[in-house]
């Protein structure tokens, strides 16, 4: 069995379909690690922004 997402790009506009997808879901994977980096900055602490990140 190859790989089973060939499949899937077989299907005429999936690729773009898949990149746009990746690139609108960055944002939202970023969001902790920037809430972390933002609070820690701010506080100094990273205790406190695991804190606030995991609220």
């Amino acid at each position: 069995m190859g790989n089973p997402y060939r499949e899937l790009f077989i299907v005429p506009g999936a690729r773009i379909f898949v990149a746009a997808a990746f690139v609108g879901r960055m944002s939202m994977s970023m969001v902790g690690i920037g809430i972390v980096l933002l609070v820690s900055a701010v506080t100094g602490s990273y205790g406190t922004a695991g804190a606030v990140s995991a609220m």
